[in-house]
């Protein structure tokens, strides 16, 4: 194997493993200590991984042509890791599991709010303390407090107003329309005061 192929090998196993960890262990404060060691933004990583699969398959495709059985490994490793993440639940699990786990570590998060030990910025924006950056994507948890209070802590974060996530509503009344500045495509209720939305 030679050195392309090396580095080819290397870097789809590390970014294949890196994307099934991530997805498996997204909801733990360990990942909050990975994001803020590596910055780590989903799509910046999907696009790293999308170039390292198109040079996997180059890569085939021209050591097939010299007879280099080894070539196709790195493209088996990323398929493999990419038929993971699309057939497996993985999020819908860690969704699950996320919801039941962090329910205590939210509740209070919402508690300190309605206390005032934690104050929203004009935009509504309140930065979670390091301990607590994984209870929302980003770190941060938003606010809105029109007669009622709701909290939303992101499970994902998209680009511009795609995203979703777990909604604290003091009235446990369904988030409807607008709510956080986006057209809610679905609404459902968790737990008593809780809701799971989404917007794309």
């Amino acid at each position: 194997m030679n050195a392309v192929n090396k580095t080819i090998f290397t870097l789809s196993v590390i970014i294949s493993l890196y994307l099934i960890l991530a997805n498996i262990f997204s909801w733990t404060p360990l990942w909050a200590i990975v994001e803020v060691l590596t910055s780590h933004d989903l799509l910046n990583i999907y696009l790293v991984y999308g170039l390292i699969m198109i040079a996997s398959l180059l890569n085939m495709f021209i050591g097939i042509f010299k007879r280099k059985t080894e070539v196709i490994f790195p493209f088996l490793i990323n398929t493999l890791a990419l038929i993971l993440l699309v057939f497996n639940p993985f999020n819908e699990l860690s969704l699950r599991l996320d919801i039941r786990k962090n329910f205590e570590p939210r509740s209070k998060i919402v508690q300190k709010i309605k206390e005032g030990e934690l104050i929203p910025d004009e935009d509504g924006k309140i930065e979670l303390p390091f301990w607590d950056r994984h209870l929302s994507k980003g770190g941060a948890v938003f606010v809105e407090k029109d007669g009622d209070l709701k909290v939303l802590f992101l499970t994902f974060r998209g680009i511009l107003d795609n995203f979703s996530g777990l909604v604290y509503t003091s009235d446990d009344e369904k988030p409807e329309g607008d709510a956080f500045g986006a057209d809610l495509g679905e609404v459902i209720k968790v737990k008593e005061y809780w809701y799971w939305i989404a917007s794309w």
